[in-house]
């Protein structure tokens, strides 16, 4: 045992000095000019370019398996996910490693994330006035060469259009669908019991001569009166996006369907002067024409048009646009005329026709607008109020000529009626 420790420790201390002797025998400068001249033997084979970008590409991959050992290390420390499991994915960059730092405090006052309202119902106060070209329901003939002409003259009304929106997540994309009802009517009556009981040809007198459905005159009248009633109905459909090309200023291009129902009722009555002396006698109420004419339009077609937008800041807006439609449809109108003669029917003619043609319509509007969000941004009021103008374009009319047992139609340019006024909307947004 004594024999083996002194071995032993000899050749420790052996080993120690051969050490020492190859570390001092090593010539740091010559080992990097051995590199340098291998760098330089194989740039040769390299340009300029490759050579920088193998040089950066090693200093990269050298950086990265520095950090790589560093996270190995850290993970191990702090007894974490296992290194297996967490280098399984040889691609892992610099910025994966752990962040030491304490994240940094909250501002105090933060703006909350807005909340984009999706859906929204609104509904609109209409008062409107109606009017048509060419159309009156009679006149009074002073004499033979002056005429007074008796045109329709439509009351302002009330109407309304209530209508419901979806706002898509794709491209500021809107989805709106809305109906507008509206309804109105035009009531007139001219009479002068003077002339009860005078003779035919005499003026002046009263004549019933409605347009656009009827081109025969009913003459020699004491006493006309008429009722022209409107009815009017419209569905949209419309696809509309959001262009905001400033901070305040906003276009909509909006394209989609429409189907437009209208119905036009006209009721006329004239009270001749033929029989009777005076207003006594049963005659002054019994001699009488009657006409009643029912017109219903029906089509559906394409729209498209364009809406702006201009805010003004605290919620304040104004806004115009316009749009246009053409559709196809049917038009259906039905005649009844009726002569009265001392109480008994001497004439009574039922005629209709149906007619298949296009339609063209117009709308503009214009007005001031204000919306505020409120409920965390999770509930949006509207409110607005303007002035609209519609213009529909109808197919050209059947007009009623004649009497008796033989009556006759023609054609008759397309009539115009235009709807015109106020509107107010109150909307939500939610």
């Amino acid at each position: 045992m004594k024999c083996k420790i002194p071995l032993y420790l000899t050749m420790i201390a052996f080993s120690s000095l051969a050490y020492s002797a190859a570390v001092e025998e090593f010539d740091d400068e010559a080992f990097d000019e051995q590199q340098s001249q291998e760098v330089v033997e194989n740039s040769e084979d390299y340009s300029d370019d490759e050579m920088l970008d193998q040089i950066i590409a090693d200093s990269y991959e050298s950086r990265r398996n520095a950090a790589r050992s560093k996270r190995m290390v850290l993970v191990k420390r702090k007894n974490q996910t296992p290194v297996a499991d967490l280098y399984q994915d040889e691609l892992i960059s610099d910025s994966d490693s752990p962040d030491t730092t304490a994240p940094e405090p909250a501002p105090q006052n933060a703006p909350e994330k807005p909340y984009r309202q999706h859906y929204s119902l609104y509904g609109d106060f209409l008062y409107w006035q109606p009017f048509i070209n060419d159309s009156y329901w009679g006149y009074k003939s002073q004499s033979s060469t002056s005429n007074k002409e008796y045109r329709f003259q439509f009351d302002w009304d009330m109407g309304f259009r209530v209508g419901a929106a979806f706002k898509t997540t794709w491209e500021n994309l809107t989805i709106d669908g809305n109906w507008t009802n509206f309804h109105t009517s035009s009531t007139n009556s001219h009479e002068d019991a003077s002339l009860f009981g005078a003779a035919t040809g005499s003026f002046p007198k009263y004549n019933l001569y409605t347009r656009p459905y009827s081109a025969f005159t009913f003459g020699n009248a004491w006493k006309v009166k008429s009722k022209y009633k409107v009815y009017f109905d419209q569905f949209d459909l419309t696809f509309k996006r959001a262009i905001g090309l400033s901070k305040n200023f906003t276009l909509s291009p909006f394209a989609g369907v429409r189907a437009l129902a209208t119905r036009y009722s006209l009721d006329a009555t004239s009270y001749t002067t033929y029989f009777g002396t005076n207003l006594s006698t049963p005659n002054g109420s019994l001699d009488n024409h009657t006409l009643n004419v029912s017109d219903k339009m029906k089509s559906i077609g394409l729209l498209g048009g364009l809406n702006a937008n201009l805010q003004f800041g605290y919620g304040f807006g104004f806004y115009f646009g316009g749009d246009f439609f053409i559709g196809y449809g049917y038009d259906k109108i039905k005649t009844h005329s009726k002569n009265n003669f001392a109480g008994v029917v001497i004439a009574n003619n039922s005629l209709s026709q149906n007619t298949y043609s296009i339609r063209t319509m117009f709308d503009l509007s214009t007005g001031f607008s204000w919306d505020h969000n409120f409920a965390k941004n999770r509930l949006n009021l509207l409110f607005s109020a303007g002035y609209e103008f519609h213009m529909l374009n109808d197919s050209p009319v059947l007009l009623y000529n004649g009497s008796g047992s033989d009556p006759s139609y023609y054609n008759e340019p397309a009539k115009s009626t235009a709807f015109q006024g106020l509107t107010a909307r109150f909307g939500l947004g939610f």
